[in-house]
């Protein structure tokens, strides 16, 4: 998840976790023995799973040979080599959940709670954050993977000041322990699971509650007593370390033949808390604290993970490499008695690069070629390297393949390799839902008094969602008196309320009553985002990005940045559109004026286009005329009737 963004306010009233459990029949019949005997029996008939689940850990581990495999290899001269494949794996898929890490959200189961939902989104967010969650979910998804189980305690925490905090705690695959009977991978089918707790004895003590609790912290102390590796305070191997001065507390829930469950705390020696039932679900029924996760069942209600499958394949690669390298390094001989001096010396000087062997003359003495042991040792560990690769994730799927492929390519790979994966990441992805479905039922039993959950880190624009919140007559006014002035007024003069009176003061409304909110809670796919602010936000960019005519200021408005930096974002941008709407006025102006000066250019190119014309014309009239009147017959001047005009006279006519 990203940065905290919420925060805690509001006193709340201490969980009842001392409640006395209804007496019924059934959990009258139990008695101390009979709960020891159901954890002994888990701790027996798991002792299998247990003993695969901790080798497991040691092939991620890199630890691959018993302490005696490493002697028998020593004296054959074999190096004890461990290839770390099985680890390179489980870094690989660890990285791929954290890359698919999830969000809580909730969903309307009425039109009317669709703003509930929003604000129990916020609430369950500020749950997983505060819890680190997604540090939780890496380390159970990690048990699962590994050892094959895993889970979380959801609970409540009280503090100092009074509030009471929805807590989750990881809880290590080896203290857990389970109805040996249970098949399911939820848990779902089992009648009692639970986990193992080492205490100081002094922090024991302090946290017991009766005088009878302390008692059996004390028998306990003295009794002792061998149970098994798994569930010791390494390294010691009984109820009591008493070096450390420690005692094994077994905290176990069970379930009633009703379907109620019970939590009871227990030692050796006697009971630390009485039966009890302090958590409930919607309907009022008590459910466990405890949610478990496993990754694979096998028919005999093993549970294992993914780890188990490879070791084979693990162990062959190892060996196979170790001993392709002994046979390449080493030659054998075959030599009659007395050819050598010494026999030792002789093997010690063929292991040489540059070794040199003095025979006795007359005996035999011969190297043996081996080479082939070597080649087919080899090609074996070929075979089974190839069998390794496609064995979970491999290279393709890591992106990591060394043959030139397109971008394409590589990605179609490693969605096809995904696939294999799925069946885990539904069981992780079902896990996390049930953690934050008990969440919110804890928010729905302990948080009864006004919680405020604030939903941005902005502290200049904070934003803050209230749960539970109590509105008086006064604020309910105030709200009134910014909307509708006018209104408020009349509501006032109706109700004859003065300033200091005491009914301004009396609580009108709830709002956002966890109590009532009716959600239901799923995970999100996509990348996690810590608040509804930011869901928003995304949605929104992303829907500008396909085409929607989102303004730039409501994405601003929408984003998490600091109102001071959105305050200045938006002066700057407004400073852009006045630049950029200057430039456009005075644009437009100078392509008026250009426009203008071409039609005045253009106005000017016509009138003395047309003058041109009528000039031409007029002139073109005058030449007729001209050769019109010369045409005429003229009279002829006083004197010779015969005689030519003057030259001068003429002149105009041509």
């Amino acid at each position: 998840m990203a940065a905290l963004v919420a925060t805690y306010a509001g006193r709340m009233p201490a969980p009842a976790t001392g409640r006395s459990v209804a007496r019924t029949a059934e959990v009258e019949a139990y008695s101390l023995d009979d709960y020891c005997r159901k954890f002994e029996d888990s701790e027996d008939t798991t002792a299998t799973a247990r003993a695969q689940a901790e080798k497991s850990r040691d092939y991620v581990d890199n630890k691959h040979y018993t302490a005696a495999e490493i002697d028998a290899l020593k004296k054959k001269g074999q190096a004890p080599l461990a290839i770390p494949r099985i680890k390179q794996k489980r870094d690989f898929m660890a990285g791929y959940e954290r890359k698919m890490r999830t969000d809580p959200k909730a969903l309307p189961r009425t039109p009317k709670h669709d703003k509930d939902a929003e604000a129990a989104t916020d609430a369950l967010r500020f749950i997983g954050e505060s819890n680190r969650f997604d540090q939780i979910r890496s380390a159970v998804w990690d048990n699962g993977y590994v050892e094959g189980y895993g889970g979380a305690e959801v609970t409540v925490e009280q503090t100092p000041k009074g509030e009471v905090k929805v807590k989750l705690i990881y809880v290590p695959w080896d203290r857990l322990f389970y109805d040996p009977h249970s098949r399911m991978p939820d848990f779902s089918d089992a009648r009692y699971f639970g986990m193992v707790i080492w205490q100081d004895k002094s922090d024991a003590l302090a946290m017991a509650k009766t005088q009878d609790a302390r008692d059996a912290i004390e028998a306990t102390m003295s009794a002792g007593g061998v149970v098994s590796r798994t569930y010791d305070d390494r390294p010691t191997h009984s109820w009591v370390d008493n070096r450390r001065t420690r005692v094994r507390i077994v905290q176990m829930w069970c379930r009633e033949p009703g379907g109620d469950w019970h939590v009871v705390k227990f030692t050796k020696g006697g009971f630390i808390d009485p039966p009890s039932k302090p958590f409930q679900d919607e309907h009022g029924r008590s459910v466990p604290s405890l949610v478990l996760w496993s990754a694979y069942v096998d028919r005999e209600n093993n549970r294992y993970g993914e780890v188990w499958p490879m070791i084979d394949m693990q162990d062959e690669l190892n060996k196979r490499r170790s001993k392709a390298l002994h046979l390449f390094s080493t030659r054998q001989t075959m030599s009659e008695a007395g050819a050598v001096d010494d026999i030792n010396a002789a093997k010690r000087e063929l292991a040489k690069p540059d070794g040199h062997i003095e025979i006795n003359p007359g005996f035999k003495f011969e190297v043996l070629k081996t080479n082939d042991m070597a080649v087919g040792q080899f090609e074996l560990l070929q075979q089974i390297t190839a069998e390794f690769d496609r064995a979970g994730p491999n290279a393709s799927m890591a992106g990591k393949d060394q043959r030139a492929q397109s971008g394409r390519a590589i990605i179609a790979q490693q969605s096809g390799g995904m696939i294999e994966a799925e069946a885990l990441i539904d069981g992780l992805k079902d896990w996390t839902r049930r953690v934050y479905e008990a969440c919110w039922l804890r928010v729905r039993q302990f948080w009864t008094a006004e919680v405020w959950i604030r939903v941005t880190d902005d502290e200049d624009n904070l934003k803050w969602v209230g749960l539970n919140q109590q509105v008086t007559l006064g604020q309910a006014l105030g709200e009134l008196q910014e909307q509708d002035p006018e209104r408020a007024a009349m509501v006032m003069q109706r109700l004859q309320l003065v300033p200091g009176d005491p009914r301004l003061e009396q609580v009108i409304e709830t709002r956002n009553p966890v109590a009532e909110m009716d959600v239901d809670i799923s995970i999100d796919s996509g990348p996690d985002v810590a608040t509804i602010m930011q869901e928003e936000f995304q949605q929104a960019a992303e829907m500008a990005q396909a085409g929607v005519p989102i303004p730039p200021e409501m994405l601003i408005e929408l984003s998490s940045l600091r109102s001071t930096r959105k305050k200045a974002i938006k002066e700057a941008m407004e400073k852009a559109q006045a630049a950029a709407a200057q430039g456009a006025q005075m644009e437009a102006q100078a392509k008026a004026i250009e426009t203008q000066a071409k039609a005045a250019k253009t106005q000017a190119d016509t009138r003395k286009t047309m003058a041109d014309a009528v000039n031409s014309e007029i002139e073109a009239m005058g030449k007729g005329a001209m050769l019109a009147g010369a045409m005429q017959p003229q009279p002829m001047p006083l004197g010779d009737p015969n005689a030519p005009p003057p030259m001068q006279e003429m002149a105009p006519a041509i």
